[in-house]
């Protein structure tokens, strides 16, 4: 698998970026997110079919982002309260 680029959070639920591929991969998803509802109501207009539309991108977009998250993450994702060890 090679080197995770996130690591479990402290706090909470999920990860984080821990590397310069995780942070770019971060950047990444939100410029595509950005894209996703700009682009849409560029071609498509202002209308309730490119709200659904940017929607449906944007879901798939993070949906994807969090399998790949998921899979370069170190260790597992648990709720973790006040700082417990990973």
């Amino acid at each position: 698998m090679g080197k995770p680029w996130f690591a479990p959070k402290s706090t909470g639920y999920g990860a984080t970026p821990s590397t310069w591929q995780g942070w770019a991969m971060t950047l990444g998803y939100v410029v595509l997110l950005w894209a996703d509802r700009a682009l849409t109501r560029r071609w498509f207009g202002a209308n309730k079919i490119t709200l659904l539309i940017s929607v449906v991108l944007a879901i798939a977009l993070t949906a994807g982002f969090l399998v790949i998250v998921y899979k370069k993450t170190d260790a597992a994702w648990r709720l973790r309260i006040n700082g417990e060890p990973k």
